[in-house]
């Protein structure tokens, strides 16, 4: 299990280093943050180093969390409906703002 684990891990580390907006947005805003008279790929490393630490916090939480709350809300009736309802109605709204915005 933990091999397949590793396995996972890397083809998504890779998939996401060789996704071509990933470099767009570190070359649009990490330059803001650099230091003119340092080295470019040490500070390049290291802030992308510190995003990357940053997101797989934050992933974790997102995935611990919703690993939580996925038993509650199976019990939960009504829930599905209520989010149905919901998404939909976001949707009409999001529709209706766009529509009356052109």
């Amino acid at each position: 299990m933990f091999s397949a684990f590793l396995i996972a891990s890397f083809i998504l580390a890779v998939v996401a280093l060789l996704n071509p907006k990933t470099a767009i947005f570190f070359a649009a805003f990490l330059p803001q943050f650099m230091n003119a008279e340092a080295s470019a790929i040490v500070q390049s490393l290291t802030l992308g180093s510190i995003f990357v630490a940053i997101a797989a916090v934050t992933d974790t939480a997102y995935a611990l969390a919703a690993g939580a709350l996925a038993p509650a809300l199976a019990r939960a009736r009504g829930v599905r409906a209520a989010g149905r309802y919901l998404t939909g109605s976001a949707f009409i709204g999001l529709g209706v703002y766009t529509a009356a915005r052109t």
